[in-house]
């Protein structure tokens, strides 16, 4: 949305994210109609972190989301995430595939995962996207 003051954005529910040369007096504005709790600088946001750099831009990053997602993951199953050093190895090529269809419990296991590997390429890690691509074509019918 626009107004004459700046730019602001609405998004998620309850949740009010400004951008503005002037945030304080976007903020005032809404403080008319709306009751504004929280104007603290925005540190984590959909699984992305944020910092505000010296020349005013903001950086994000997803360590946060991808460290809290590994741990929740390898204390679910009791796996080890961390010995993989690239998400897919060069040798690596998916073809036809006869082996048997994974169980119920362990293709929701592999969809998850899928649905985690998306949302990182969303917030940024692209480097991973050929990757999350690829092994996304067999969601339907993991082995």
């Amino acid at each position: 949305m626009r107004n004459p003051i700046g730019n602001w954005k609405l998004c998620y529910v309850d949740d009010i994210v400004i951008f503005s040369q002037n945030p304080k007096d976007t903020k005032a504005l809404l403080d008319h109609r709306y009751n504004i709790r929280d104007e603290s600088a925005l540190q984590w946001y959909f699984g992305q972190g944020l910092s505000n750099l010296d020349d005013g831009c903001m950086k994000t990053d997803a360590a946060k989301y991808i460290k809290n997602t590994i741990d929740m993951f390898e204390q679910r199953h009791s796996w080890s995430l961390r010995t993989f050093d690239t998400p897919l190895a060069e040798s690596d090529s998916p073809g036809m595939d006869t082996s048997q269809e994974c169980a119920p419990q362990d293709a929701t296991l592999f969809q998850q995962i899928i649905g985690v590997g998306q949302w990182l390429v969303t917030i940024g890690r692209y480097d991973i996207a050929f990757t999350v691509t690829t092994l996304s074509r067999f969601c339907a019918n993991p082995r």
